[in-house]
């Protein structure tokens, strides 16, 4: 329990309260026969004698069968001794009826005949002390104290009212928590009642007996009886699925060898800081070895489709060294939770994993000889090639039933009652029903604790909370309570009562008294001396209670007087019905020295804190795991990718649970971490292998989907065992581990596939740019706006032309007014684009004319739409019939070319004659490469019919911004250019408007080919070299930002570059520089050369690789002979020794061409300190070093 200081009191007072810590035994007869009571009374003695005779192991302390007389005749004179402290003024009132001659007289003929009767004796020694009953009031409120009204005492037996049912008490040595010493007290009783029951009389006797003691031990011998049985069929099955698997005798053994690594780690660890550790959490982290095991399970099962142990280990180290780094940071998380419990677990299972960890990628290698070659596929490998993130069914599948299942997840249920995790047999069910019934009412009690440095303050508040809850009683909230206030006194309440005893008993009451009793008895026989007792009751001057009675009702209380740490306890009892008790809870006023408890409370707040513990760990823990991936590979796009999975898997569970009415509990809520934990390692092994596919075209997928796999029904096998369990705890976990580990095993291997390809590998693989957060969102915002904008424009355009009846040529060019300034509008609140507008050559849009431009996106059309109100443009099908803005363009008239421009001129005329603009691509469709194609006639035609010039404009950057074929609004640029005007009798392009279409045409290009020479500077292409090496790790990502940046996107090496010939990079690393060669002239062929293979790897595999150039993996002396006509070398010759230094140059300038140029920089060695940061600098960003210095 969390150590609070109200929830640490509550506990030690369950835990220290003895009264609690024993076993009720009720017999009965089962039958209808009538059995007397001292039959029952006989059968309590013999079970008493033969229970103690067969316990050979010491375990009883003691049976309570009766009521002792002797304590109760020294009960009752400590009662007549100290009378006065136990009167309340009420009961003087009824003392005047008592000293009347006539009530003597009754009395003593009444005490004559009990004295004769076979009565006990403690009853005897009552009326001889007290023949009046002075002491009533007094003794009525020590008979007060049994809370069941239907309880009575037989002979000093405790029996119902009809006498048929009794009850005792077993006090076990050892407390319920020491199972192993408690084992044998369930067999003990059984063996009593078997031999009493082999005797004839007692045959119709049912015995049963429950206890806290009982239970205990009963879960303890089931939680081994069941834990041998499940690990017994989990080492069965797993070492056949691992021989299976390894085709290896010694696969079991290698794979525990972290797992015993870990645990012995763990415990280790936890001695040099804590100096112990508790079995609860020892037993609890149990469930890491799932997240355990699996770490050699990962190991084992790429060792199978690795070339060596040396890459196996390499394969492994990153996903491995995230991977536990995020599931030990949170089971480190637990340690800011409530329970101290869990985070002692939290503790452990984090150093168990963090050796297990170390263990797989440091020792376990050494125990494995040798590398299996040829391995044969088994079923889990041909299960690994299926592909289910392909198959669209099966996503449609998952999604729905997620969508489904998300409406459930608020229907899980926690399940607070802790004696359902109990494992009870059917004898002890039995006897827990049979005594709850016949023992209710003083069974379910309410504590109320006062507590006090010393006795008499702990008296004080006890005083304070009887007054408290005799106001709860009249109210009816509490039907009764017990409390020692009562007898026990303090010494100010004391003195009040001597002081009331004093006022009442004057001195001629006394000598009334006495001489009546002496004259009336003496004729009904008693002796004077028979009234001592009496006299000197009455007469004694009293001060205070005496150190004797103190002593008596101590050790009456004993049970409810709980002395430790300097500290007294005392404890009220209070009996109330289950629909009071909250209203108690709630209504009481407590303090630091008076509360209320019971072990309901104890057990709603332990529930409590596991729920809020439970969440906050799961929300702490989701933190940890989504920041961890978010730094170790710095998009947040791959955190979302590997993270919602595992929200997507929970959303799953929950709803399962829901469905299928499985409720969390104590124990199985735990299961969750191990859930949690293998769900995130799964998705970032999954990620991973993602992603390197994606950097260097490995085919390492497979492999891990298949260790996955492993590890999934190794883990299901493990834990689903546990369904052959007796005892709830275990099976409980059962049912939710399978659900769990299916649903993340599901879940990992076809969602996160599924936006891993959509978003990233899908599209590089048909050499587009890869989504990112931004650009996703950014995308999303421009088409909801347009849209959004369509519709609006459209419902404006309905009501000018459609609605109102006037002014129709007005009315369409207010609507043009208003599509032009959306457009506008559209393009500039866009600002990820830049836009820039050469116009040298003034348009004028005053004079009628037919603009032609160049066509490679869908925004050049929002673009020239932009540019004046009186544009009409000339469309496509596929733009008429649009259902977005279809209706838009029609009442706009814009006219689709497929119906002929010689069927449109006078349509055209109409439009032309009022000022508009008529503009048209001439291509005819968009271009993929940003090429510009042949022109079409139909513009030309249409100038020639019309007599309009023609405005040329060049569109440049829109076709990158975005592209043909794709809808993703890149960060690019929008740069317009207006031509000199071609006026209609301009004959130098023709005379014919076919020579026009194919001089412009020509004319068109050079112009475009200028200007796209102008604006394609290193700088333009810098977005689109970073895009190619986003999700290739943080530290490429960044050492492409920070390079590119510190050499000015290499502007001025590639100054110095031949637009044309072959050029040869040595030294090229991931191939910054090559790329921006080859977007800056197509007509260079480039060959480059790094001795690091992973270098050349990932420049190899970028998505906007061409043919035009060739990476290849090498020395830097064995560069392919050849003629180049240009030699770069940045960097490079201060990793060589002086005499390949020389070596190489000698090539380089060998396989220059004539008017070759030889371009190198490196490092001055004078300036030793700019040197050492060079080297500083290549090793941080993963270089191969050892660059063959040597």
């Amino acid at each position: 329990m969390p150590a609070d200081v109200k929830t640490s009191k509550v506990q030690s007072i369950i835990t220290q309260n003895k009264a609690l810590d024993k076993i009720i035994v009720s017999i009965a007869s089962p039958t209808n026969k009538a059995i007397e009571p001292d039959e029952f009374v006989s059968y309590i003695n013999d079970f008493s004698t033969t229970i103690i005779e067969l316990d050979k192991q010491k375990i009883i302390e003691r049976i309570e069968t009766q009521q002792d007389d002797e304590k109760i005749i020294l009960l009752f004179e400590a009662i007549q001794s100290n009378l006065p402290f136990l009167l309340d003024d009420k009961d003087y009132l009824s003392f005047d009826t008592l000293l009347t001659k006539e009530h003597i007289t009754r009395k003593l003929e009444s005490n004559l005949r009990e004295l004769s009767s076979p009565n006990g004796l403690a009853m005897k020694q009552l009326l001889l002390n007290d023949p009046l009953g002075f002491s009533y009031p007094a003794l009525n409120k020590l008979l007060q104290l049994k809370l069941d009204e239907h309880v009575q005492l037989y002979d000093g037996y405790i029996s119902n009212q009809s006498l048929d049912q009794f009850t005792f008490f077993i006090y076990p040595k050892y407390p319920s928590s020491n199972t192993d010493k408690n084992q044998g007290l369930e067999q003990l009783i059984k063996d009593t009642k078997t031999k009493l029951s082999q005797i004839e009389e007692y045959k119709t006797i049912e015995c049963d007996a429950f206890g806290s003691q009982l239970v205990a031990a009963g879960n303890a011998v089931q939680m081994k009886s069941d834990t041998i049985l499940t690990l017994s069929l989990t080492l069965i099955l797993l070492s056949i699925l691992f021989f299976y698997v390894f085709r290896n005798k010694y696969a079991p053994i290698q794979i525990l060898i972290p797992v015993v690594f870990g645990g012995l780690f763990g415990i280790s660890m936890m001695f040099l800081i804590k100096g112990a550790v508790s079995m609860i959490a020892l037993g609890a982290s149990s469930i890491i070895l799932g997240i355990a095991v699996n770490y050699s399970l990962h190991f084992m099962s790429h060792l199978k489709h690795a070339k060596s142990k040396e890459d196996t280990i390499k394969d492994l180290a990153e996903p491995m060294t995230i991977g536990s780094f995020t599931t030990v940071a949170a089971f480190l998380s637990l340690n800011f939770v409530h329970t101290p419990i869990l985070k002692e677990l939290g503790l452990f299972a984090a150093f168990n994993l963090i050796g297990s960890s170390i263990c797989t990628l440091i020792f376990l290698p050494h125990f494995i000889k040798k590398v299996a070659k040829n391995h044969q596929p088994n079923l889990i490998d041909k299960i690994a090639k299926i592909n289910p993130s392909k198959s669209k069914w099966t996503i449609i599948f998952i999604t729905g039933l997620t969508i489904i299942l998300s409406f459930f997840i608020n229907q899980v249920r926690f399940n607070d009652d802790m004696m359902k995790m109990n494992y009870m047999s059917d004898e002890l069910l039995h006897a827990q029903k049979i005594i709850n019934e016949r023992n209710s009412e003083s069974l379910n009690s309410i504590f109320c604790i006062s507590e006090g440095n010393n006795f008499d303050e702990a008296l004080s508040q006890c005083q304070i909370a009887t007054e408290q809850l005799a106001a709860f009683k009249n109210k009816g909230v509490i039907k009764k309570y017990i409390s020692m206030s009562d007898f026990l006194l303090t010494q100010s309440q004391q003195e009040v009562k001597i002081n009331n005893w004093n006022q009442y008993w004057t001195k001629e009451k006394r000598q009334t008294l006495m001489q009546n009793l002496i004259q009336i008895g003496s004729q009904k026989g008693f002796n004077a001396s028979a009234f001592d007792r009496m006299k000197e009751t009455i007469e004694t001057p009293y001060t205070k209670l005496n150190d004797n009675y103190f002593s008596i009702f101590k050790d009456f209380f004993k049970d409810f007087i709980i002395e430790k740490d300097k500290t007294i306890k005392l404890i009220s009892l209070i009996k109330t019905k289950q629909e009071q008790r909250n209203s108690l809870f709630q209504s009481f006023q407590e303090t630091s020295k008076i509360y209320l408890a019971d072990k309901q409370l104890v057990v709603n707040q332990f529930v409590q804190f596991i729920k809020d513990d439970f969440n906050h760990i799961l929300f702490l823990t989701s933190f940890i795991v989504f920041f961890t991936i978010l730094i170790t590979y710095g998009r947040i796009e791959i955190a979302l990718i590997t993270f919602i999975p595992m929200v997507i898997t929970w959303i799953c569970i929950l709803g399962m649970m829901a469905l299928f009415k499985i409720e969390f509990n104590i124990i199985n809520i735990i299961i969750s971490t191990l859930i949690f934990g293998l769900g995130d390692d799964y998705s970032i092994f999954i990620t991973d292998s993602l992603i390197e596919k994606y950097q260097y075209n490995t085919q390492k997928f497979e492999s891990v989907k298949s260790s996955i796999i492993l590890s999934a029904i190794t883990t299901i096998i493990g834990l689903g065992v546990l369904i052959f369990a007796k005892h709830p705890a275990l099976r409980s976990i059962a049912l939710v581990s399978v659900i769990g580990i299916f649903s993340i095993l599901i879940v990992s291997q076809t969602i996160q596939p599924l936006l891993f390809n959509f978003f990233i590998q899908n599209r590089t693989n048909k050499k587009l740019h890869p989504f990112t957060l931004w650009s996703f969102i950014k995308t999303i915002f421009a088409f909801t706006y347009y849209f959004l904008g369509c519709m609006l424009v459209t419902l404006i355009g309905f009501i000018l032309i459609k609605c109102v009846p006037f002014s129709k040529d007005k009315m369409k060019y207010a609507y043009h007014v208003v599509i032009c300034k959306m457009m506008w509008s559209l393009l500039y609140i866009m600002g990820n684009t830049r836009k820039h507008i050469d116009d040298t050559h003034k348009p004028d849009f005053n004079t009628p004319s037919v603009i032609i431009a160049n066509h490679s996106s869908f925004l050049d059309l929002l673009r020239i739409i932009s540019l004046h109100p009186k544009i009409l443009l000339l469309t496509n099908k596929w733009v008429w019939n649009s259902p977005v803005f279809g209706l838009l363009v029609q009442l706009a008239n814009y006219y689709p070319v497929e119906e002929g421009a010689e069927f449109s001129i006078d349509k055209l005329k109409y439009w032309v004659d009022r000022g508009y603009h008529i503009a048209v691509f001439p291509e005819g469709t968009r271009s993929y490469d940003g090429e510009i194609k042949r022109f079409h006639k139909g513009a030309f035609y249409i100038a020639e019919k019309l007599q309009l010039d023609i405005q040329p404009i060049l569109f440049h950057g829109i076709g990158y911004t975005m592209s043909k074929g794709d809808f993703l609004l890149k960060d690019g640029e929008i740069n317009i250019k207006y031509l000199p005007r071609i006026s209609q009798n301009d004959t130098q392009f023709g005379k014919t408007y076919s020579e026009k279409a194919k001089n412009i045409g020509r004319y068109f290009r050079d112009e475009f080919k200028k200007y796209k020479q102008a604006n394609e500077t290193p700088a333009y292409f810098r977005e689109q070299l970073l895009k190619n090496y986003y999700y290739k790790g943080p530290i490429l990502e960044w050492y492409c930002r920070i390079k590119t940046k510190l050499e000015n996107n290499y502007s001025t090496i590639i100054s110095f570059v031949p637009q044309t010939g072959k050029i040869l990079d040595i030294g090229c690393g991931y191939g910054f520089l090559d790329y921006m060669l080859a977007w800056t002239s197509d007509k260079r062929s480039i060959t480059a050369i790094d001795y690091d293979e992973n270098k050349i790897a990932t420049a190899h595999h970028n998505f906007s690789k061409t043919n035009q150039i060739n990476f290849i993996q090498g020395d830097a002396l064995d560069f392919p002979k050849n003629e180049y006509d240009c030699i770069i070398s940045l960097d490079v010759l201060h990793y060589l020794i002086p005499e390949k230094q020389k070596a190489l140059l000698l090539k380089c300038a060998d396989s220059l061409s004539e008017n070759g140029t030889m371009i190198i920089r490196d490092g001055i060695s004078d300036l030793e300190q700019k040197h050492k940061g060079t080297i500083l600098t290549e090793k941080i960003f993963n270089s191969n070093f050892q660059l063959q210095q040597n």
